[in-house]
């Protein structure tokens, strides 16, 4: 199921949940997360699974897939900022993004080119889930 976060503000970045078997880095969503929701105020809630084998998105740990509609045209660059961290170039997958999670607190989106748009997601709800010893 796809869920919609819709943003009334054309300086908003516009984030949707992908459906379970939405391939991303050779996966399916279902295998790097499951129940992920993104309410009207941008808090991020559900589990992100630890995920050994990514190797292209930075290696194992725990990852959030979403899509980026307004991030589909060529010209625009995406950037994911997490608090208290540098900004990092996303590399698509047609227009849905793997994030690879390095802090709990919150992450900064931002869509750079012919269309300018920023969101902040609040992840604090996001349980991850620990590697399997």
């Amino acid at each position: 199921m796809l869920l919609f976060h819709p943003s009334s503000a054309t300086n908003k970045v516009t984030v949707a949940v992908p459906s379970e078997e939405t391939i991303v880095n050779n996966k399916q969503a279902k295998d790097i997360q499951s129940n992920i929701v993104v309410s009207a105020d941008n808090k991020v809630t559900g589990k992100s699974k630890y995920v050994t084998d990514i190797t292209e998105a930075g290696g194992e740990g725990n990852y959030l897939v979403l899509e980026l509609p307004q991030a589909k045209d060529a010209e625009n660059t995406v950037t994911c900022k997490f608090e208290g961290g540098k900004a990092t170039k996303l590399s698509p997958e047609d227009y849905q993004y793997l994030i690879k999670l390095k802090s709990k607190k919150s992450v900064v989106i931002t869509v750079e080119g012919k269309e300018n748009a920023t969101v902040t997601l609040d992840i604090s709800g996001v349980e991850l889930e620990a590697k399997a010893e």
